[in-house]
Order: structure tokens, then sequence, then C-alpha cells
């Protein structure tokens, strides 16, 4: 467990198994002590196939990236989940080092998370992103990932022009795409079925090798609630993102519950608060004095995140 405080822990190396467990990006409660990481690198070649791997949870990060070890040939970063964090990257950040293209991912599993850039490696395996915001100019995926799949994400940005995805192979499905374009000349091979676009700078999505069917093209997906002239557009404490019942994306995902965060079986956090563990709420002292050996009562009310 990290403890809570309002300065950030700085750069943190991990070269082993290890779960670490924040109370969330923006909790709400009354003196919110966010706990932050500047950068987490996995140091070496983290986790096993069939053993303990990493767990982050309830956290916000500047990055989570990898390193390069002395030979360049990269390490293998393996079994991570990552969830209800706020992420400022997530995925390979090689800069000018050797490691370009050996670094990889496996068995990587993203969600209920607020992505604000990602560029995962050339090599990794099943790899899954999904009930995420994902807010940025671009994204890059590698081209030699197998397996990786991006469900019931929203992709959301200011302007539909500076997106830009590049991808090889992936599977998207069930997302909304708002402002945030998902077809460009660095897709290839991607598979995009019931998806939803709306203002982007090419909202048709299947173009050139990418194939896929029951997008939803051009059409507003009926927020709850949402000033489309907000700056920036995701802004959680003010604006609903469900889907009305109107909404042409109400119902219509691969699995027949709604297109975006709010499907899939998931209640997506919008705090980041953990529904695996109690949020104190309140907490007040009973008696204001206490004697010698005395007794001091307190009242707290601890809820969940999804049973308030």
């Amino acid at each position: 467990m990290i403890q809570p405080s309002n300065v950030s822990y700085g750069n943190v190396i991990l070269e082993k198994p290890l779960t670490m467990i924040g109370i969330g990006h923006k909790p709400l409660k009354d003196l919110a002590l966010i706990a932050t990481i500047a950068e987490l690198k996995f140091g070496t070649t983290v986790g096993e196939v069939d053993g303990p791997g990493v767990n982050l949870i309830g956290l916000k990060f500047g990055s989570v990236n990898t390193t390069c070890p002395p030979n360049g040939q990269g390490y293998n970063t393996i079994n991570v989940t990552v969830r209800n964090c706020d992420l400022g990257f997530i995925g390979t950040n090689y800069g000018n080092n050797p490691c370009y293209g050996y670094n990889a991912y496996y068995n990587c599993l993203v969600e209920d998370c607020v992505i604000r850039n990602l560029a995962f490696p050339a090599h990794g395996n099943n790899i899954l992103i999904q009930n995420c915001v994902i807010t940025t100019y671009n994204f890059s995926m590698g081209a030699n990932l197998t397996n990786t799949m991006f469900r019931n994400n929203l992709f959301i940005y200011e302007s539909a022009n500076p997106n830009q995805i590049y991808a090889t192979g992936i599977v998207f499905e069930n997302n909304i795409f708002y402002r945030f374009t998902p077809a460009s000349g660095g897709l290839n091979n991607c598979v995009f079925n019931n998806n939803l676009t709306y203002q982007t700078s090419f909202d048709a999505i299947i173009t050139g090798t990418n194939t896929g069917s029951n997008n939803i093209i051009g059409q507003y997906p009926l927020f709850v609630n949402l000033n489309s002239n907000a700056s920036p557009l995701y802004q959680p404490v003010l604006y609903d993102y469900r889907l009305q019942a109107l909404s042409p994306g109400h119902n219509a995902g691969t699995d027949g519950q709604d297109i975006g965060l709010y499907g899939n079986s998931y209640t997506f956090s919008e705090t980041g608060e953990s529904d695996e563990q109690p949020v104190i709420r309140i907490m007040n002292l009973l008696n204001s004095t206490v004697p010698s050996n005395g007794t001091i009562n307190v009242h707290v009310k601890a809820t969940g995140s999804k049973n308030d």
C-alpha cells in the first residue's frame, strides 16, 4: 500500500513482481491526498508466465514504461495489470536507446484508466485495453503485436485534425471516437467492429487493408451530459459520458451492451477509486478528551466506489 502524499514519490525502477495500491487518482473525499509517481520503469524482465506479476491500482503516474538493459536486447514485462489509474504515458519509452523494437509486454491488462499518451513496443502478446478514457493527439502500437484489443474505450480529444493512430493487426470493438480520428495512413490490417465515430477527420473508419462491420458512422453519441465547447473535453466532475437511451450506441456493442466506457459489464470509475477496497468518507471523534488509558471513540463511514 502506498501512503498518500501531496508530493510525488519521484521516479521508481521496479525489478520484481509487486502490487501497488493508491486511493484513486481523483477520490471523492475531503483532504484527498493522491499517491503520485513521476515515472515507473520496469528495470528488468518483470513477472512470470505462470506466476506473479505487477498490479498498479488507484495511482497517478507521469509515465509507466520500460528501460534498456546493457546489451540493448530488451526486457520482457509479463502479467501486468493497471487499473483505476491516471497515466500520463504507458508503454515503451525508447528515446534514443538501442532497445527500440526489443522490449515486449505479455499478458497486459489496462482497464478503468485515464490514458494521456501511449506507445507500446514492436513485440508483445495478449494486450487488452478496455473501459478507458484515451485523450491524446496520437498513439502508436508496434507492428508485431498479437492478440491485442481496444474494447469499450472513449477516445476523445479537442479537435479531429491532430489525431493519429499507428497500429497493425489490432482489434477495435465497442469504442467511441469523439473528435479522435481512428482511421489514417498509419493503420494496417486492423479490425473495427461496433465502434461509433463523431466529428473526426475521417468518420468512415474502414480504409485500405482495415476491415470490420456494424460501425456507426458520423453520429452523435448522445452522452447524458457534455459541453462540446469545453476544454479539455474530458471533465468527469462536470460531465456524464454515459449514453442516453436514444443514443445510437445504446445496446449496440458486440455483446448487446452500450458502446463506450459503460458497456462490457463494467462500471467505469471517474474517481479512480478501486472497488477492491473501501474509501473512508467521514471520520469523527466522538469524545474530545481522553483520560490516561482511556478509549477514543471514532465514528467512521466507509463505502466502496460502486455502492455509495
